[in-house]
């Protein structure tokens, strides 16, 4: 049908069980739930036709904006919103695990833009990093009572997001978490 660029938001899900400190595209794949296994079959398909049409797989992580659903930081929010106990681990860790909707349609807006040939996957956060605990005071404190978070003994490592094969290569810019997180707070407050 004369496709020239076939753009996949994927996810981070494809992963499964993430063991290391930094994702990358090095990363190795490691018993993904159902969600995952079918982006993964996803960009399997996709990449088959590598000769027909440029594609980007992109492993996407928490996506947050106004009125986002089905993330981390969204789940946070609700949960003080609503009075709700909290409970979070790791609280010194680095956290980048995030990308603003805005960010994330600039991206493909500028991958529209630009050439490439054969496929390729990337994954992408924010610019820089924030610990966890800075994170959890943060939005819970703009939404709620802090009185009602938990601290908790971590059930699996935590990791960070490396986006530097996507800003090389396809002129990814995210914004940095500290911003990421006030304006993900200022959208979502009424």
């Amino acid at each position: 049908n004369g496709v020239g660029k076939f753009i996949l938001l994927s996810s981070l899900s494809v992963l499964g069980d993430i063991t290391t400190r930094t994702v990358n595209m090095e990363t190795p794949i490691n018993n993904p739930d159902p969600y995952g296994t079918t982006k993964l079959l996803a960009e399997m398909l996709v990449a088959e036709h590598n000769e027909t049409f440029a594609s980007l797989a992109i492993r996407l992580p928490g996506v947050i904006g106004p009125n986002s659903v089905r993330n981390w930081l969204t789940t946070l929010m609700n949960a003080a919103q609503s009075g709700r106990r909290f409970s979070y681990f790791n609280p010194d860790a680095p956290f980048n695990n995030a990308v603003h909707v805005n960010d994330l349609s600039a991206f493909v807006c500028g991958l529209l833009a630009r050439p490439w040939h054969g496929h390729d996957t990337v994954a992408i956060g924010a610019r820089d990093t924030m610990p966890i605990r800075d994170v959890v005071n943060e939005v819970f404190s703009a939404f709620g009572d802090p009185g009602l978070l938990d601290l908790i003994e971590p059930p699996k490592p935590a990791f960070i997001i490396d986006s530097s094969h996507a800003q090389t290569n396809f002129g990814y810019a995210p914004m940095g978490i500290i911003d990421m997180i006030s304006r993900f707070i200022a959208e979502n407050q009424s």
